[in-house]
């Protein structure tokens, strides 16, 4: 039984590597590296732990970079979304001004 959670773990981290979108590809990598890490521990596999966890950090940290690029203020001090590049998005360098009473 506790080996489907290693199993799972496993199709997270394929499914993720097969992710078009750099976002897509860190959150299910994530939950991929959570599932290992959590099957490690069960298993008492510290290896498996420790690299899962370092893992994990990595994909948050990106995962934050990803946010903060996606909000910022320009020149002018309006906020400004950047968008991500993707098949049907602008490219990351165009900006999309942002209401001032928006959600951003």
């Amino acid at each position: 039984m506790v080996h489907l959670l290693g199993f799972a773990g496993s199709a997270f981290i394929i499914v993720s590597i097969t992710m078009r979108s750099v976002f897509r590809l860190r959150v299910i990598g994530l939950i991929g590296a959570i599932t290992f890490t959590a099957y490690g521990a069960i298993l008492g596999a510290w290896p498996v732990v420790v690299t899962n966890l370092v893992t994990t950090s990595i994909h948050v940290v990106h995962l934050r970079t990803l946010a903060d690029e996606r909000q910022h203020k320009d020149d002018d001090g309006q906020r400004v979304l950047l968008r991500v590049s993707g098949p049907t998005r602008p490219r990351a360098t165009e900006q999309i001004h942002a209401s001032s009473d928006g959600p951003l």
